[in-house]
């Protein structure tokens, strides 16, 4: 037992992942690649990022970030606070650094797969109450791990990583996930969460599995003035 932790099988629908599945194809132009085959890196955001906004993308390439992973950020569905994005997510190395304000939006992200991942958004605030109601999506991020690879023993960031994580599985799956103490076997559909204990005093890793992984990871902030992260409300 790990305190913290939450797990469930099966919480995605066969259907809601072969929807994500397709809109992360559209949304990546067919899986391009920042700085592969002529696509441009995006530029990191202006130090210190403008006050006004830069323009909602509409699409967002791949970022390669260490040995056989690539990473999307996305906006959660009512956007992203504007002081998180000027301040610490302009330092997120794992999305090149970018400006927030900019990554596409998941309230703009239409068919299937844009409303099979807002209701995975909304998911904890019912299903682990306890542990995510009142915590306000943060950012999302999608991320591919080739078969073989694995993602190797870590504590999340605390300026960037949230204080709540939770983890859905959309395809590939098959591999171990190892949460403190605590392995378990995900597959395809399942569903992971760790705050508390399991986010913090903990560290986490994902092993190598046999078959390219793609998941979908959305952050979680702080509970009002009992815990005001990124910044009090």
């Amino acid at each position: 037992h790990q305190r913290g932790l939450w797990i469930f099988p099966g919480a995605l629908s066969p259907d809601a992942c072969a929807d994500i599945t397709s809109a992360v194809e559209r949304l990546t132009g067919g899986h391009r690649v920042q700085g592969e085959q002529g696509v441009p890196v995006r530029a990191a955001a202006e130090k210190p990022p403008p006050a006004a906004p830069p323009a909602e993308e509409a699409a967002w390439e791949w970022l390669s970030y260490g040995h056989a992973r690539w990473m999307v950020p996305l906006q959660p569905a009512g956007g992203v606070c504007d002081a998180f994005a000027r301040g610490p997510l302009s330092e997120l190395h794992s999305h090149g650094c970018t400006d927030a304000r900019s990554w596409p939006s998941l309230g703009s992200l239409g068919c299937g797969g844009g409303e099979a991942l807002r209701a995975l958004e909304g998911l904890p605030a019912s299903a682990m109450a306890d542990g995510f109601r009142g915590r306000p999506p943060l950012f999302l991020q999608l991320q591919r791990l080739q078969r073989g690879a694995s993602i190797g023993a870590h504590v999340d960031q605390h300026q960037q990583g949230g204080r709540a994580i939770m983890t859905a599985v959309v395809s590939g799956g098959g591999s171990d996930v190892r949460v403190g103490g605590v392995s378990f076997r995900v597959a395809t559909g399942d569903v992971y969460a760790l705050e508390g204990a399991a986010r913090d005093s903990v560290d986490h890793e994902v092993y190598h599995g046999d078959e390219d992984r793609l998941s979908v990871t959305i952050r979680y902030g702080g509970r009002g003035d009992e815990d005001p992260y990124p910044y009090p409300r």
